[in-house]
């Protein structure tokens, strides 16, 4: 994938650390690779592990935060939380009544 716009050696630096990124064990940046890889090709899924170290770079500016894989597992049950509480209100304004079993989790 051809990415348009941006500094040159920024978006060159940033695909090569996504290489790296990619080849680590750390389970959270490469899933961004592997599963859209299968679907939309190498180039396009480098672009977006690319893209997503660019946002992972941009908050820990804006935070003055370090990097954490914790805090992305984190996020990632709090997203899901929300998606539940989303489909049960969905489900209740639909009139249906959801019991939620955690059995399932």
């Amino acid at each position: 994938m051809r990415i348009n716009f941006g500094n040159t050696y920024i978006k060159s630096s940033l695909c090569e650390c996504a290489w790296g990124m990619i080849r680590k064990k750390d389970p959270h940046p490469s899933k961004f690779h592997w599963k859209p890889r299968a679907g939309r090709g190498p180039q396009k899924a480098l672009a977006a592990v690319a893209r997503k170290m660019a946002a992972i770079i941009c908050c820990m500016l804006k935070n003055n935060a370090s990097y954490s894989g914790e805090y992305y597992n984190e996020a990632k049950k709090r997203c899901e939380e929300s998606g539940k509480r989303k489909l049960f209100a969905e489900a209740s304004r639909l009139g249906h009544a959801l019991m939620p079993n955690s059995n399932l989790a």
